[in-house]
């Protein structure tokens, strides 16, 4: 067993991404790397992990989460909702309770989690709606959820890397 990575602390890109175009362009980036054998993570997650936990949290905004956060938590954030949704979730959160089942698989292959993330991002280019509540956050329209969910994306695939 290894020892978990502090990922506060780890090696980090800055990713941002404006639309789903950039995004799908470093899928292909880390698919690319991936390929060529140049491709490596900085967290606890494989690449693989990382877009299979993506996909997973995507796929809830469209048919719902069996989960909510803890009403304290709820309360404490909904003054901030609308900063918080134009920002980057932190680094370093550890899922805890019901929350865990967006948790990836120990072993994700890269292909899977990718063929996942994209399935739930064409779902969005098709046209459908992100309409269930937040665990966190409440009631979000599709496009604060499309915000969220950029920013999702682009702090977690901040900690691939490749050359």
């Amino acid at each position: 067993m290894t020892t978990p990575v502090n990922t506060k602390q780890a090696p980090h890109r800055d990713l941002r991404f404006a639309n789903l175009d950039e995004l799908e362009a470093e899928l292909d980036r880390i698919e690319r790397a991936h390929e060529a054998g140049t491709l490596e993570t900085t967290g606890n997650w494989s690449a693989g992990q990382i877009c299979a936990h993506l996909a997973t949290f995507w796929r809830m905004t469209f048919d719902g989460f069996d989960f909510k956060a803890p009403l304290l938590l709820r309360l404490i954030v909904k003054p901030f909702k609308s900063k918080m949704l134009g920002q980057k979730p932190p680094r370093g959160i550890r899922l805890r309770g019901k929350i865990r089942v967006i948790e990836p698989e120990p072993e994700v292959p890269l292909a899977d989690g990718l063929a996942a993330l994209r399935r739930e991002i064409a779902r969005t280019r098709d046209g459908q709606r992100m309409t269930h509540a937040s665990p966190l956050f409440g009631e979000l329209t599709h496009e604060q959820w499309l915000t969220l969910h950029l920013n999702h994306c682009a702090m977690h695939l901040g900690f691939t890397r490749y050359a």
